[in-house]
């Protein structure tokens, strides 16, 4: 889920509103028109919203007489879906009369190009079809859906190639080669509106508010990296690392690396693919498969990287692979991989074949039959009891649970007490009471409190501040004590 938060702010009140971003599996087969082209910014018009063109502080409508047709737009598109999401309390209902100007623009070799400028109007909002929506632990209970072009296909795909050279600038090169250097993210602005003698106008003490969508197709796919897999095929051990790029590319390496990075493949060019296996501190096995073309996989099989038997095995082993590019012999790009860490289960499989295989026609096996009766047997046993058979049951121990801040003692009697010390427990080995001039030691320990067994002959004659020290005497808190 990629979305963002627009916190439009007034007089100390934030209203917080939620634009959803995702992709719609939908190519919309017609001709898709512009408007508001000059040397800083380009709009696309679409015809299911209300299209607005932003002059400073104010908005002018467009309808779709005012706008252009250009071959260098495709025909058909991929499309992708901006959902607004409105607060419990929003704009709307502290004002009359409130719409709602939606702006969502990129970047394309520095050109400002709008996906779409929308008047919404919060009557059309709709509620979730599923449920309630939570965002940042607040509930949206009504949203309204826009359509625009995939940003994702705009900025990569080769169907916008004649649109990025012709409307951004965006060089060509021999045999339509376009660099492939923009990662740009989808830049959103929300602002209240009112209509004001003919047009659009900020709503006067309301703040615009703009944030930020990564363009991401949730899977990084569009990122250049390595990726390790294990899998055992047909009992054999195998792992596989694979090169994962921008998926508009269909897996052809070389025109990627020559649009994203200016590498050519030529006489000069190398890839490898450097396997390792180890632990944080030391490689132990090491394998390099080299090409001299454009290589986008490479298996590294047993027979490669065999272990001779459990002996070798040690906790923290993992796999991984660092992919280098390389010119004319110096590296230009190093990838590495993910780990996949090597437990004993995937450890059985690296060892020499002939560990773990087990021929049966060498085993000497014997073949034992018992022929085992199902008796019952009742003996009635008598056992004499001693006469201290209570010897050995646990003595009860009584215990009075007191608060720190005050204990009551008994002079005449010999009493254990619990004083409520959880707050001290785990910083203190061993616990002393001291009472006057006697120490009196922990027994014990429970849910409760510290146990202590305190004599009462020992105390002193009247009512005073008594103390709790740690192991080392020194003081930990204190209290008052009452004798009765």
């Amino acid at each position: 889920m990629n979305y963002t938060n627009l916190n439009i702010k007034s007089n100390g009140k934030t209203f917080k509103y939620i634009v959803e971003y995702f992709d719609v599996p939908t190519v919309k087969p017609e001709t898709l028109t512009y408007y508001g082209k000059d040397e800083q910014r380009c709009f696309f018009f679409s015809k299911e919203q209300t299209n607005v063109l932003a002059e400073k502080n104010y908005w002018d409508v467009i309808k779709y007489a005012d706008t252009h047709e250009d071959s260098n737009i495709p025909s058909t598109y991929n499309v992708s879906a901006f959902d607004l999401y409105f607060p419990r309390y929003s704009v709307d209902t502290y004002e009359r009369n409130v719409y709602y100007v939606l702006t969502l623009n990129t970047w394309i070799n520095g050109r400002c190009v709008y996906l779409g400028s929308y008047l919404i109007d919060r009557k059309n909002a709709v509620a979730p079809s599923t449920g309630v929506r939570k965002f940042l632990n607040e509930e949206y209970y009504e949203y309204i859906r826009v359509e625009t072009v995939d940003p994702f296909y705009l900025i990569y795909g080769d169907e916008w190639k004649n649109f990025r050279n012709y409307f951004c600038n965006e060089p060509v090169y021999d045999e339509g080669v376009q660099n492939n250097n923009t990662a740009s993210n989808i830049n959103v602005t929300l602002t209240p509106v009112k209509f004001v003698n003919g047009t659009w106008i900020k709503l006067d003490g309301y703040d615009s508010s703009q944030s930020a969508l990564v363009i991401n197709d949730e899977k990084d796919s569009n990122y250049f990296n390595a990726k390790l897999k294990f899998s055992v095929e047909n009992g054999i051990p195998v792992f596989n690392c694979e090169l994962i790029f921008n998926e508009l590319y269909e897996n052809n390496l070389e025109e990627y690396l020559l649009e994203t990075y200016q590498l050519t493949i030529d006489e000069d060019f190398k890839i490898k693919y450097c396997f390792v296996i180890g632990d944080q501190e030391n490689p132990y096995k090491y394998v390099e498969h080299p090409y001299t073309n454009a290589q986008t996989s490479s298996k590294f099989t047993l027979d490669e990287f065999v272990f001779d038997g459990w002996n070798d095995f040690i906790d923290g082993l993992y796999a991984n692979v660092f992919v280098i590019i390389q010119k004319q012999d110096n590296d230009i790009l190093v990838l590495n991989s993910n780990k996949v860490f090597i437990t004993q289960e995937e450890f059985k499989y690296l060892m020499n074949q002939e560990i773990r295989k087990v021929d049966l026609n060498e085993i000497t096996m014997t073949v034992n039959n018992y022929d085992v009766v199902n008796v019952i047997k009742n003996e009635i046993v008598s056992v004499e009891r001693p006469n201290d058979y209570k010897a050995n049951i646990i003595k009860p121990i009584f215990i009075k649970s007191q608060e720190t801040d005050a204990i009551r003692l008994h002079r005449s009697v010999i009493e254990n007490i619990a004083i409520n010390l959880d707050a001290y427990k785990n910083k203190v080995n061993a616990f002393i009471l001291k009472i006057g001039d006697t120490n009196y030691y922990e027994i014990g320990r429970i849910n409760s409190g510290i146990i202590f067994k305190v004599i009462g002959s020992s105390l002193p004659e009247a009512d005073g501040l008594y103390y709790i020290l740690n192991e080392d005497g020194e003081l930990v808190t204190t209290g008052n004590y009452t004798i009765v």
